[in-house]
């Protein structure tokens, strides 16, 4: 009986010692057995692009293709699929698939032809507005192109400026009739009025409108006594005259705290603002922070360098349409030259707009070396330190 029991004990022992290496082997060959890629995109009159990821040849194989139908994939493993978006159209969707592709093909065409169109008008316009200039040259009757009238224009250029100086005449004397009819209603019709009379008339006039002044301030001033008078003998009106300035002063209150209390949130937000800042910026200057920075630096480069495509070719024809905006994006473009200069031809066109080219990468991403860059980073002291640091003055600690 011990015998058997020991026996069982031993072949469950070897189970899972035989199930652990298992374990082992599998996580060591997908730490360190590269997932190798290909990425093709071709952009002229369309754009295509394909990509395919491939784990240990037929143990898993990912496909993916784009072009103006739509997106496909398949993914497959030890040559059979598990997932595959091309064979699972029925004929309704087939049908429903073909319609939007001719539909967007008939949008195209249409956009086409209204642009040849405009083409086409903007062109006849131009010769017209042409033939005008040449005919207003010569002297002629021509059609305004826009609103289809008719306009005349002078043979010579002398009956023009004759026009103008007749109106210029009838101007001068249309003014002068209208100061001698001012001058009459002022002065009278006679040629030699008398000066005296009109002094006399001018200090009569005078002195009765500070009498009438005089008059209307002390009506003002009555009125406004009985006013006042009125409105204390009536208890009524007086209490709601009171009310309504309680009301007013109420609201004025009001209004004023809420500025008041606008105004106080803002200046301790702009206080809050200037010592977050301010603790940042001494974040960023703490010789841990720039340490751990340089630790980050360091690992992401070699890990770019690990990951990066290890083949890289195309051509890229680029334009904006403007000499100015294509110089410059050309100079940022320049930033990364020595990174793509004997791989990469850019080719700029400072004569219309473009975009066309082709891109071809080929390359492989170990999850080992990943890991490897994850714990040199974790474990680093300045690195923790930092870490640290920001989450107490983003207030997570």
């Amino acid at each position: 009986m011990l015998h058997i029991t020991l026996l069982i004990l031993k072949i469950l022992l070897f189970t899972v010692l035989i199930l652990l290496g298992l374990a082992i082997v599998l996580l060591l060959l997908l730490l360190l057995v590269p997932f190798r890629y290909k990425v093709y995109a071709d952009k002229h009159e369309k754009f295509v692009a394909k990509l395919k990821v491939s784990y240990m040849g037929f143990v898993l194989c990912l496909k993916a293709d784009y072009n103006e139908d739509g997106l496909y994939y398949r993914l497959k493993t030890f040559g059979g699929t598990l997932m595959d978006n091309r064979h699972k159209m029925t004929p309704e969707e087939a049908r429903e698939a073909e319609k939007r592709k001719q539909e967007k093909e008939a949008k195209k065409q249409a956009k086409k032809d209204l642009k040849e169109t405009k083409k086409k008008e903007k062109q006849e316009i131009k010769e017209i507005r042409k033939q005008a200039k040449l005919a207003r040259k010569n002297g002629m009757s021509v059609q305004n192109p826009e609103t289809g009238e008719a306009e005349v224009k002078a043979d010579k250029p002398e009956a023009a400026s004759d026009v103008k100086k007749q109106d210029v005449a009838w101007s001068s004397e249309a003014s002068s009739d209208k100061e001698k009819i001012l001058h009459e209603n002022i002065f009278g019709k006679g040629e030699n009025s008398d000066t005296d009379n009109v002094s006399d008339k001018e200090t009569a006039y005078g002195e009765e409108n500070i009498t009438g002044r005089e008059k209307t301030s002390n009506e003002d001033d009555s009125l406004k006594a009985d006013a006042i008078r009125f409105i204390k003998n009536d208890a009524d009106l007086y209490d709601i005259a009171c009310g309504i300035k309680k009301l007013i002063g109420g609201f004025i209150d009001k209004v004023a705290g809420k500025i008041y209390r606008i105004i106080a949130n803002g200046i301790e937000k702009f206080r809050s603002l200037k010592d977050m800042k301010d603790s940042y910026m001494g974040f960023i200057r703490k010789e841990n922070t720039r340490l751990a920075l340089t630790v980050v630096k360091f690992n992401l480069i070699s890990l770019l360098k690990t990951i990066g495509p290890k083949k890289l070719t195309g051509e890229l024809v680029y334009g904006t349409g403007d000499p100015a905006t294509t110089g410059e994006h050309l100079g940022l473009m320049s930033v990364a030259y020595p990174l793509y200069y004997d791989k990469i031809d850019v080719t700029p066109d400072f004569s219309k707009k473009i975009l066309e080219g082709n891109l071809y990468a080929k390359g492989r991403i170990r999850l080992g070396k990943i890991l490897v860059v994850a714990v040199r980073v974790m474990f680093n002291k300045n690195c923790r330190a930092a870490l640290s640091d920001f989450k107490r003055i983003s207030g997570r600690k």
